[in-house]
């Protein structure tokens, strides 16, 4: 007959749970994607009516090839240019959800050289220089609440266009006078908004860019990191100088609608709403924690039996387990309310206590009772720590585990049955 109260039977049992513990910590780890994705889908509702991603590309000239079949332009970098990029955020409310957007000001000036169209006509062919216009390429135009260029001192009308050579954005011509009159000095301001990112395309020989936020959690992207940068509680700014040398195109090139135009638009630098503390990221990486937390609890509990001889019924030890996949979806269903830390609190506090409530009322020992409380409050104070420190993770963790180890080889030491005849 098998006997339930053998080490060996106990030993077993726990590895079989764990591993059956697999399943609901699974199922919450899928309603918590599932909820992430309602999440998205927020922000992407918030998105289409406030305004997309935002990147600032120009402005260029524009000048049409002749004789192509395909709309082709000679595209024709400033010499100079230095933008001023100053935005503000706010969060705009879906349902439960919080999504952050941001409304910035693109303030920018530089210099077009002088053009040689003789030049160009030899390198590319005939050039339309009447229909010569100047481009300042925008992401998402349903984002742009305000537009001007001046060129020269000149203002110039702008209209948006939905689809050209660098993407959507606004154009402005002068009347047909040729590209020598859109040279020269120009000053552009943009008023955009925006969600979750912002950028600016550095296209001049040499470029220098701004940006300042009241964002506190910039996440800088691009081909180029900030110069300099400071991040403080109540925003950031940051500063680039690019040289031509270093972008990946050059200062005149064809370009045309058909073109994949990656190589111009990912030179941008930019940064991006970075949430630290986002819920859902934070949950899944507390489930990806939870097999190991499981495993930690039931040796917890069989090393307790071993030094107090007493005894966890094998059921007890299913709700056990039950109790311990119920922390993470009480901690997911309460973080889309309070937020993580005083969900993780609050999950924590009431699981700890049911489950001291529980072993009391079934051990009927109160320093058994008390052991039971002591660990849980280590091993949750322990996976907080671990969520918190990411850098410094595998290391708390890998010294949680040489602990338990340890402990273990304690509980266990007086296992072996000595050989007859043998000291």
């Amino acid at each position: 007959m098998l006997d339930t109260d053998s080490t060996s039977f106990r030993f077993v049992l726990v590895g079989v749970l764990a591993l059956a513990s697999t399943i609901p910590l699974g199922l919450v780890g899928c309603v918590a994607s599932d909820r992430n994705q309602n999440y998205e889908e927020a922000v992407s509702n918030v998105a289409t009516s406030w305004g997309q991603a935002q990147r600032v590309s120009g402005p260029v000239i524009l000048i049409p090839i002749a004789h192509e079949e395909e709309d082709a332009f000679v595209a024709v970098m400033p010499d100079a240019l230095e933008v001023q990029v100053a935005s503000t955020h706010e969060f705009r409310h879906r349902g439960i959800f919080d999504v952050p957007v941001f409304e910035m000001e693109v303030t920018g000036s530089g210099h077009f050289p002088a053009i040689d169209l003789a030049a160009l006509g030899d390198r590319f062919g005939p050039l339309r220089t009447n229909q010569a216009t100047v481009l300042i390429a925008i992401r998402d135009t349903r984002g742009i609440r305000n537009a001007s260029l001046r060129v020269n001192n000149r203002e110039l009308s702008l209209v948006a266009i939905p689809d050209g050579p660098l993407g959507s954005g606004v154009s402005a011509s002068d009347g047909g006078a040729g590209p020598d009159s859109l040279t020269g000095a120009f000053e552009f301001n943009l008023s955009l908004r925006g969600t979750r990112h912002s950028s600016v395309v550095p296209n001049a020989d040499n470029a220098t860019i701004s940006i300042g936020s009241t964002w506190p959690h910039p996440s800088f992207t691009g081909r180029f990191l900030p110069d300099d940068s400071e991040v403080r509680t109540d925003g950031f700014a940051a500063s680039y100088n690019v040289s031509g040398l270093a972008r990946g195109f050059p200062s005149v090139f064809r370009i045309s609608s058909s073109d994949n135009n990656a190589f111009f638009t990912q030179e941008s630098v930019g940064f991006d709403l970075f949430e630290p503390v986002n819920m859902y990221t934070s949950v899944e990486r507390s489930l990806k924690y939870g097999i190991m937390f499981v495993v930690l609890t039931l040796v917890g509990l069989l090393c307790l039996e071993l030094s107090t001889g007493l005894r966890f019924h094998l059921v007890q030890y299913g709700v056990t387990i039950a109790a311990l996949a119920l922390f993470y979806l009480s901690l997911l269903a309460l973080a889309e309310h309070i937020g993580f830390a005083a969900s993780y609190i609050v999950s924590a506090a009431l699981l700890t206590a049911m489950i001291v409530w529980y072993a009391h009322g079934s051990i009927r020992d109160t320093r058994f009772t008390a052991l039971v409380a002591a660990m849980l409050v280590a091993l949750y104070l322990l996976m907080y720590l671990l969520l918190r420190l990411e850098s410094y993770s595998l290391l708390i963790g890998t010294m949680a585990l040489l602990l338990t180890l340890g402990v273990l080889m304690r509980a266990t030491r007086h296992l072996a049955n000595p050989v007859e005849g043998t000291r």
